[in-house]
C-alpha cells in the first residue's frame, strides 16, 4: 500500500503549475496502485522477472522499430529480434541475425536488502544484453541502449568488447536492470 505526504505549504504558489509532491512507501516493491486525492489511480510496473521485462518492451512499437531481425530455419519470415532465454542456451535453428538484437537473460543476480523492518526484500539484476549484428552499426545499437535506459529508471549499460571477426556481430552492449526500480510507461 502506499502512503501520501501532500505538501504543508506553498509560499511559491507553484501548486497551479506544479503536481502535489508525493512521498511513495512502498511495501514489497510489487505493481501497485497510488491514490493520490482528486486524481485517477495510477499503476507502476516494476522488472520483477525476465518476463516483465520482455512483456513492456515487446509491446513497445518504438523500441521494437529498433531491433533487427530473426531467420529461423523452419519460419517462412522474419521475427522481430527479441528473446528471453537462459545464460549459454542455443536459439532453435537460427539461419541468421540481421540489425539490433534483444536478448533478456532469465535469471539474474539478486541481493537481499532490509527496508526499514527485519523483514528483508531481494532486489534483482537482470542482464540485456543489446548486440549489433551486419548490417547495423554501432549508432543503431546506442539508440536502443539509449531508449532502454529511458524507460528503466536507474538501469546501467556497460559496452562490452567485440565479438571475434567474422561472426557478423560488431559491438554488444549490457545492461543492468534492477527489479525495485520502475519501469516508466510509454
Amino acid at each position: 500500500m502506499f502512503k501520501t505526504t501532500p505538501r504543508r505549504e506553498n509560499p511559491l504558489k507553484l501548486g497551479r503549475i506544479m503536481p502535489p509532491l508525493v512521498c511513495l512507501m512502498p511495501s514489497g516493491y510489487r505493481s501497485g496502485t497510488l491514490q493520490t486525492k482528486g486524481a485517477r489511480p495510477m499503476t507502476q510496473l516494476f522488472p520483477i522477472s525476465a518476463q516483465a521485462i520482455y512483456e513492456a518492451v515487446s509491446v513497445d512499437a518504438t523500441f521494437t522499430n529498433l531491433l533487427g531481425t530473426y531467420n529461423f530455419k523452419s519460419s517462412s519470415g522474419p521475427v522481430t529480434a527479441l528473446s528471453v532465454v537462459s545464460a549459454g542456451q542455443d536459439m532453435p535453428s537460427i539461419r541468421n541475425v540481421q540489425g539490433v538484437e534483444c536478448i533478456i537473460q532469465d535469471a539474474g543476480d539478486a541481493i537481499s536488502q532490509d527496508y526499514l523492518t527485519d523483514d528483508p526484500y531481494i532486489v534483482t539484476t537482470w542482464s540485456v544484453f543489446l548486440v549489433a549484428w551486419e548490417p547495423s552499426e554501432g549508432s543503431d545499437l546506442q539508440a536502443a541502449v539509449n531508449y532502454l535506459l529511458k524507460r528503466f529508471v536507474g538501469a546501467q549499460a556497460v559496452q562490452t568488447v567485440a565479438t571475434t571477426d567474422g561472426l557478423g556481430a560488431l559491438v554488444q552492449s549490457k545492461i543492468f536492470i534492477k527489479s525495485n526500480m520502475p519501469i516508466r510507461p510509454v
